[in-house]
């Protein structure tokens, strides 16, 4: 996919363009940022530009690939044969992918400009592959170029970042996700801000979500959050177990509980609010969601919220996540109950 119809990334897109166009390609990339992102999309838009065949090989780069081309065809799908990707075998890149991969560099491209290589997940690496790898960024064979892609970019030898041209990447906006979904995904429109949302800006995550599964996890979160009495205490305890077992189920649960509180925040302040949760202010739930609305302070929304902030940073620090849960949702049950 070319840089032009990438959505999102406009500054390390712009980058890239800029030393496309200033023939200033460096000879190796750290691309870091949250995964999912996109990191890996972007470093292919430059594996075509650099590669294109729409321009005859001496003459000077375009700042992007005409995506049209048997050069640009062949790079999306991984084919061309001058690009190289290089993935974890198993939870790690060893030195044995780094020592073939030195190997295959010190050739001259076979087709194109320049061999590109995309080194993905580069926290993987072990210290031998990292020191191998090393050695490849002090001496950079000529008409090589190399992308190392990570999401822990602290964990790499910092011998190895500091020869690399960082660029940070940043996760989409919940607006650029959905224009995303929309292009990738067939699902009923009024679920698309749900996806959006919950996937915070990381597009791979938001492709990976089904609705159907979503649809179900927010009937368990609104017969707590939107009943009459705000669930009773054995179907709050089971919730608070269920999303328990592990940090990401946790996360998922806060973020369900976050998304109700930035619904009910819309109520209290648009004129005409339209919710995340429901698609829009007319379904059924949407009554729910005003009633819940009128039991629930702006000061008491944003204590909540603050408190959903601190157990997400807490679980970096292993907290017992059920007891966090249960300790949530029972404020949040006797705040409405106390108000009704």
């Amino acid at each position: 996919m070319p840089f032009k119809n990438i959505i999102g990334h406009e500054r390390p897109t712009r980058i890239l363009k800029t030393a496309l166009r200033r023939n200033s390609l460096a000879h190796a990339y750290l691309f870091y940022g949250e995964e999912g992102i996109g990191k890996r999309l972007v470093a292919k838009a430059l594996a075509q530009a650099v590669n294109c065949a729409a321009k005859p090989l001496e003459e000077h780069l375009a700042d992007d690939a005409c995506g049209e081309c048997s050069a640009c065809l062949h790079t999306e799908s991984e084919t061309h044969p001058d690009f190289v990707s290089l993935e974890p075998e198993g939870t790690m890149i060893k030195i044995g992918q780094v020592r073939a991969l030195q190997e295959q560099i010190q050739l001259k491209p076979m087709a194109g400009r320049y061999r590109f290589v995309i080194l993905n997940e580069a926290e993987t690496m072990n210290e031998e592959a990292a020191n191998a790898l090393l050695k490849v960024l002090e001496e950079p064979p000529g008409q090589t170029i190399l992308v190392l892609i990570t999401s822990q970019p602290h964990t790499i030898l910092p011998t190895v970042v500091s020869r690399c041209q960082k660029i940070r990447f940043t996760p989409l906006t919940e607006q650029q996700v959905m224009m995303l979904l929309k292009q990738k995904k067939s699902c009923d429109p009024s679920q698309l801000g749900r996806v959006a949302a919950l996937a915070m800006g990381r597009i791979g995550l938001a492709l990976e979500l089904d609705p159907k599964t979503l649809e179900a996890e927010w009937l368990k979160f609104s017969q707590i959050l939107l009943g009459d009495s705000s669930g009773d205490m054995e179907e709050l305890l089971g919730l608070a177990q269920e999303y328990a077992h592990d940090r990401e189920a946790t996360q998922r649960a806060l973020q369900w509980i976050g998304l109700w509180l930035r619904d009910l925040l819309t109520i209290k302040i648009q004129s005409k609010p339209s919710f995340v949760l429901t698609g829009s202010s007319s379904p059924p739930e949407a009554d729910e969601l005003l009633k819940a609305s009128t039991k629930l302070d702006v000061e008491e929304i944003m204590a909540f919220a603050s408190l959903i902030h601190w157990i997400w940073k807490a679980l970096a620090r292993n907290i017992n996540r059920q007891l966090a849960l249960e300790v949530l949702l029972m404020q949040i049950r006797h705040t409405i109950k106390r108000a009704s």
